[in-house]
């Protein structure tokens, strides 16, 4: 199994967010984005999503993941669920 890093997940959940904005549809699009408390590149992701809230044409969920828990900081919200979601997209 190919192993990617969390870097290539981040930037991949970004880009689909983005293009299932970008195609206007006239359903809400879902946008989701797996994140962490640990995680230095997130509040970035966080703080756009926190504006896609905002939009009626879309239905924003984040999703906490444990992989960044080895770094030191343990994110309370993380569930190993979370990045098995993530991990099927990928």
């Amino acid at each position: 199994m190919r192993r990617f890093s969390h870097r290539y997940y981040l930037v991949t959940g970004v880009m689909l967010c983005c293009a299932a904005v970008a195609s206007g549809a006239s359903r809400p699009a879902v946008v989701e984005l797996f994140t962490s408390e640990g995680c230095s590149s997130c509040p970035p992701a966080e703080a756009y999503i926190g504006e896609l809230t905002q939009r009626s044409d879309v239905l924003a969920l984040t999703f906490h993941v444990d992989y960044w828990d080895d770094l030191g900081w343990r994110d309370r919200f993380g569930l190993p669920e979370s990045v098995q979601r993530q991990r099927t997209y990928g």
